[in-house]
């Protein structure tokens, strides 16, 4: 739901797939995974605009309720096992 705010993309079919699109109106790179019931979505762009669109997707993040993932919750997500120290 947030990326179709952002993403002019149908996501929504798409798994496991490398794009080359424009998000909240950056040329960028996105990968989107599936993780159960969960999607990830890796994103990056050129390092000119990567605050811009780190601080308008989390606009959108918490506008939807949501709110930052550390490499904790990434690694709970992913099943992946990991040392909390």
């Amino acid at each position: 739901r947030l990326m179709s705010e952002f993403c002019a993309l149908d996501l929504s079919e798409v798994e496991n797939q490398f794009l080359l699109t424009r998000v909240a109106g950056v040329t960028a790179w996105l990968c989107v995974e599936d993780a159960g019931a969960q999607r990830i979505y890796r994103i990056g762009c050129d390092p000119s605009y990567g605050e811009y669109l780190f601080g308008t997707l989390l606009d959108g993040v918490r506008e939807c309720g949501g709110g930052l993932m550390g490499f904790v919750e990434f690694y709970d997500l992913r099943g992946i096992r990991h040392d909390a120290s």
